[in-house]
């Protein structure tokens, strides 16, 4: 292994685009996979009674924006990817507004 590399982050290993497991990339795969949906379910509960919902609708906006950072990480360098993770991102940070916009959780439609 050589030292730490600034490509890597400063962290061991070879220096370049990071190496990750078969299993990171499937995981960030099915993250990827999922998001959108999850943002299209939250924008329905949302719409159909924020307040009803509004415990899960935090956990879920924590959870697709968990998921963001972890894509942003893996995808460090791949212009593709990360062009999309931009895109989720934008959406992800509008969900979060428009449910911050509820305020008293009252309805968002």
């Amino acid at each position: 292994m050589s030292s730490a590399s600034p490509e890597n982050n400063g962290m061991p290993g070879p220096s370049g685009p990071r190496l990750w497991s078969a299993g990171a990339r499937r995981a960030a795969t099915h993250a990827a996979q999922h998001i959108p949906s999850t943002i299209r379910l939250v924008e329905t509960m949302i719409k159909n009674g924020g307040r009803r919902f509004q415990r899960r609708i935090q956990l879920y906006i924590a959870q697709i924006e968990v998921d963001l950072r972890f894509l942003r990480i893996v995808a460090q360098g791949d212009q593709e990817v990360e062009s999309v993770v931009d895109a989720l991102e934008e959406e992800a940070c509008w969900l979060r507004h428009w449910a911050d916009q509820c305020g008293d959780w009252g309805e968002a439609a």
